[in-house]
C-alpha cells in the first residue's frame, strides 16, 4: 500500500510541525511495510528529507513571494495542487496524509492532522492572510477528512465541539520527543554556550516563536520582579523566530536586552537547540494556548525543571513533573522562579521528575496511534511488522 504525505513543513526553517512530520515519518516505516512518498512544495520524492536548503534563503524567498505575488496563499496552494496531482498519477496512493491542517484535493481516503485551533481561538496571533485562508478552508478540510489526527485530548475535544464532527474519527496521537534531547555533560556544550556568553546552568530558557499567544510580556514582567542579583546571575534567554505584532514586545525588551539580562538568540538550528536546553537552569513556558507543547517536553527530556502554564494541552504534557501556573498571574511566576533558583534540592528533584515523565512520550506510540487513524480512514487493518 502507498501513502502520500505533504512534507513541505520539512523545508527550512523547520518549526514544530516540521519536527512532528519528520519524527512521525521516520518511525512509521519501522512499524509497517506501507510505502511512503513525499511532496515538498512542488517537488516529488520517495526520500524523507529534512531542512535541505539554508534557512535564510528559504525565508527570503517566502518573503519575496508574498511581496510580489497577489494573494500568495492561494497561488501557493494552486502550485502545490498541480505538483500533487502529478504525484498522485505517478504513485497511485491508497491514502493521503496531510500533517499540516489543510489538505490538497484527493479522490481517496484522507487523514488530516489538526495541531491546534489557534487560528480560530487567537486570530490576532497569526498573519491576516493565514487567518482568511483557514476561515475559508479549515471547516471543509475537517468535515471531508476520513480521519482526523490531533496532538492531545484537549484539541480532540475542541475539534469535536467546534466542528461538530463524529468523535469516532478524531484520534489523539500524543507526540514523542527526539533522542537528541537529553542531559549533556558540561564540557560537551561549553563551546556552544560560551559563543553566546552563557554559562552552564546559569540562565533561564524560553523557546518559541515571538508572538502574542506565547505570553512573553507576562514572563518579562515576572522575571523583572526578581532581585537584580538573581537577574544578573541568571539571564533570561529566549530562543525563537520573530513572529508578528511585536511592536509592544520590542519596547518591553529594549532596556533588558541592553542590560544583558535578556538574551535573544533568534532562530536556533536543530543541532544546537538540545544544547541550549541542557545548559539551562530551568525552563519557562507561559503560553496561553498550545495544541501539545513540544518545548516543555523537550526541556523535560533534557532534565530541566519546568514552570509552565496550566492552560490548554500543557498539563497533559507536563503532568505532575513541573510547576503549573495561571499564565495571567505574574506574581506566582516570580515566586516560583525565586523558589526554584534558591533551592538546589527542589531543582534536582524536579529534574528527576522531568526525565521520568519525558520517557513516557515516544514517537513509536504516536506512530501506532497514527496507523489506527489510517485504518479507520481505509476501513481495514494495516499489516504491522513482526
Amino acid at each position: 500500500m502507498d501513502v502520500i504525505v505533504n512534507a513541505t513543513s520539512l523545508l527550512p526553517p523547520v518549526t514544530g510541525i516540521g519536527r512532528y512530520t519528520y519524527n512521525l515519518m521516520s518511525t512509521l516505516p519501522r512499524l509497517t511495510d506501507v510505502k511512503f512518498h513525499y511532496i515538498y512544495n512542488n517537488v516529488l520524492s520517495e526520500q524523507l528529507q529534512y531542512g535541505k536548503s539554508t534557512a535564510m534563503s528559504t525565508v527570503l524567498l517566502k518573503k519575496l513571494f508574498k511581496t510580489i505575488v497577489p494573494q500568495p496563499y492561494r497561488v501557493s496552494q494552486w502550485l502545490r495542487q498541480r505538483a500533487f496531482n502529478t504525484a498522485v498519477r505517478r504513485y497511485h496512493p491508497a491514502l493521503y496524509h496531510e500533517p499540516n491542517y489543510l489538505p490538497l484535493d484527493f479522490k481517496g481516503p484522507t487523514v488530516v492532522t489538526v495541531h491546534d485551533l489557534s487560528v480560530i481561538r487567537f486570530p490576532e496571533s497569526h498573519p491576516k492572510d493565514r487567518v482568511k485562508q483557514f476561515e475559508r478552508l479549515l471547516y471543509g478540510a475537517v468535515h471531508s477528512a476520513d480521519a482526523i489526527v490531533v496532538d492531545s485530548d484537549f484539541i480532540r475535544s475542541e475539534v469535536i465541539e467546534h466542528f461538530s464532527v463524529t468523535p469516532d474519527k478524531v484520534f489523539t496521537t500524543l507526540l514523542g520527543v527526539g533522542q537528541e534531547f537529553h542531559p549533556f555533560v558540561p564540557d560537551n556544550i561549553a563551546s556552544t554556550l560560551s559563543s553566546y556568553n552563557l554559562g552552564y546552568k546559569s540562565y533561564l530558557l524560553v523557546v518559541g516563536t515571538l508572538e502574542p499567544r506565547k505570553n512573553l510580556p507576562m514572563i518579562l514582567g515576572a522575571y523583572k520582579a526578581l532581585s537584580q542579583e538573581l537577574r544578573e546571575r541568571f539571564p533570561l534567554v529566549i530562543a525563537g523566530m520573530r513572529g508578528w505584532n511585536l511592536e509592544q514586545l520590542d519596547k518591553d525588551l529594549q532596556d533588558m536586552v541592553q542590560s544583558g539580562q535578556v538574551r535573544l538568540l533568534g532562530y536556533v538550528c536543530d543541532s544546537e537547540l538540545p544544547k541550549f536546553y541542557a545548559g539551562a537552569k530551568a525552563f519557562l513556558f507561559p503560553s496561553r494556548y498550545e495544541g501539545f507543547g513540544l518545548p516543555p517536553l523537550e526541556a523535560m527530556a533534557s532534565g530541566l525543571p519546568v514552570i509552565a502554564s496550566n492552560r490548554a494541552s500543557i498539563p497533559e504534557v507536563v503532568g505532575d513533573a513541573g510547576i503549573l501556573l495561571d499564565p495571567d498571574d505574574p506574581v506566582k511566576w516570580t515566586n516560583a522562579m525565586n523558589s526554584l533558583l534558591g533551592d538546589d534540592e527542589q531543582a534536582n528533584r524536579m529534574s528527576n521528575l522531568s526525565l521520568e515523565r519525558a520517557r513516557t512520550f515516544t514517537w513509536e506510540r504516536c506512530a501506532e496511534q497514527t496507523l489506527a487513524a489510517y485504518e479507520y480512514a481505509l476501513g481495514r487493518p494495516i499489516a504491522r511488522r513482526q
